[in-house]
């Protein structure tokens, strides 16, 4: 289970999980209005993005032991 979650997101492109953290633009833009709902909304979206970052980060650095490290 735990390769088929690191292909998944290896999968996904590392310049469109970067663009989900810019949406702090949006949230300090509205954070002057109150709707809290979509305020939690961007924060969401910035916090998954730093999230599939770190576990992409990961993923790879998990690959890349399994196919250089030592059989031995």
């Amino acid at each position: 289970m735990k390769t088929f979650l690191n292909r998944f997101i290896l999968g996904i492109p590392r310049l469109y999980i970067k663009q989900y953290p810019y949406a702090w633009i949006v949230f300090i833009g509205l954070w002057a209005w109150p709707p809290a709902a979509i305020i939690f909304a961007f924060l969401f979206i910035i916090l998954l993005g730093f999230f599939m970052l770190e576990w992409r980060h990961s993923a790879w650095l998990s690959t890349v032991r399994e196919e250089h490290a030592s059989r031995g």
